[in-house]
């Protein structure tokens, strides 16, 4: 390889690495793989919307149909796996550093909303440009309240339906960024032992369970946040995360790859589960039960030092997608939709229709990133990322701790948090954290 080439790519990652790397990859306070898993939970976003547009390009009756419908039933999860993370952050966020109530908030919707409005700004232009497309009232003082009600993040938890298809997470996101903190005040549970904190989210999450299985409008993905919060305790707390040899990561890779075919069984296949209950929302219950389990296992493995999976997700080109994941999450969608809008027009005949499902799956998700990185460059880091990273000061802000929380993301996007631990103790938060958060 000559000289010229190897200086044209290492010129090539550093231009990529300016825009998505949002501190020195050396800072050790930063966690790697918590970026690359949101990377991961993107992508399986990503499978859900290509679904729903393309899957008119494949017969039913074939393989690309089925192996489509998998990957689209799958990708669901991305949601859940960012609540889990947001869950782990905020609560360690919480108890790390007390902060007045109203500040926390303020920084919470410094995070959010830029981005968010400006995405929700370009999908009611477009309503009007399209009215085929559009979700708004045509009556002018119920569009205005409409309009508000997504702007306030009612969408969701309320039964509204978004005018961003996405947003209904952020809803979820935001209730729990109000609850958590006033709960751990008001319960003073900074004073409390470490297993009765623990034993009561345990009881919460089983309380919760219930209610779910026998209350009318149910939110069970709520769980996820506790089963984020209970990671926090296991890997700061109890310090499980240094325990266990590597057999522990084949256990949890294992366990994640048996999720996948279990919950497409639950939620689109009950015929091969004929034991369980299959109406709707005891199934989902289902689902988010067995995944409150092993995305416990499989993040908490992925954070685990020197394991095989903190290698595999700190993959640079995962984490940088983890990094922009809040862009992507918000824009990825609307990107595709303009995309089926002409390629679908088309209409090619069978054989060339599959050819260009496949072919379709690698170019549009490449326009999917075209489209995030511009948002998140232009709106995102200017607006929302508070502290531009340089490469080379100590202070720089740590990766993740502000990405995560908005996910969903939500979730959970950009600077994220991996707290040091204290002789077993609830650990501080280091300068560096602490301006990542203002």
């Amino acid at each position: 390889m000559s000289m010229t080439s190897v200086t044209t790519g290492a010129r090539l990652r550093e231009r990529l690495a300016n825009i998505y790397e949002l501190c020195d990859t050396r800072n050790a306070q930063r966690n790697l793989p918590m970026e690359g898993l949101r990377g991961l939970a993107v992508t399986l976003v990503f499978f859900v919307h290509y679904h729903a547009l393309f899957k008119v390009l494949a017969d039913p009756a074939s393989t690309t149909f089925a192996v489509s419908n998998f990957l689209g039933t799958i990708g669901l999860v991305g949601v859940d796996l960012f609540f889990v993370l947001s869950g782990y952050l905020i609560y360690g966020l919480i108890f790390a550093k007390p902060t007045r109530y109203a500040t926390f908030i303020k920084r919470r919707i410094q995070r959010i909303y830029p981005t968010f409005l400006f995405v929700l700004a370009v999908y009611i232009l477009l309503s009007a440009l399209f009215p085929a497309e559009n979700k708004i009232p045509s009556e002018p003082l119920s569009a205005a309240f409409y309009i508000l009600q997504n702007v306030l993040l009612l969408p969701g938890l309320l039964d509204i339906k978004p005018i961003i298809t996405v947003a209904w997470s952020l809803s979820y996101e935001f209730f729990y960024y109000l609850l958590i903190p006033f709960l751990v005040v008001v319960l003073g549970m900074r004073r409390w032992a470490r297993s009765l904190r623990v034993l009561f989210f345990l009881a919460v999450s089983a309380l919760y369970t219930i209610y779910c299985m026998v209350g009318a409008h149910s939110r069970i993905h709520l769980l996820m946040f506790v089963s984020g919060i209970l990671l926090f305790e296991a890997m700061h707390t109890y310090g499980v995360a240094e325990r266990g040899s590597t057999r522990l990561d084949y256990v949890a890779l294992f366990v994640l790859l048996l999720t996948f075919p279990l919950i497409y069984a639950v939620t689109d296949r009950p015929d091969l589960l004929p034991f369980l209950n299959s109406s709707g929302e005891i199934k989902d219950i289902y689902r988010v039960l067995i995944l409150y389990v092993s995305f416990w296992l499989f993040t908490l493995c992925c954070f685990r030092s020197r394991s095989l999976l903190k290698r595999m997700f700190s993959w640079t080109p995962l984490r940088w997608l983890g990094n922009m994941s809040y862009s992507y999450y918000l824009i990825h969608a609307l990107t595709l939709k303009g995309i089926a809008l002409v390629v679908l027009r088309i209409s090619p005949p069978a054989p060339l229709a599959t050819a260009v499902f496949w072919v379709g799956l690698p170019v549009f998700f490449f326009m999917t990133l075209v489209s995030s990185t511009l948002l998140f460059i232009t709106i995102e880091k200017r607006f929302s990322i508070s502290r531009p990273a340089s490469r080379s000061s100590k202070s720089d802000a740590a990766p993740g701790s502000e990405g995560a929380l908005a996910a969903a993301a939500t979730v959970a996007h950009a600077p994220d948090m991996n707290v040091p631990q204290l002789g077993g103790g609830w650990p501080s938060v280091p300068e560096s954290e602490r301006l990542a958060n203002q």
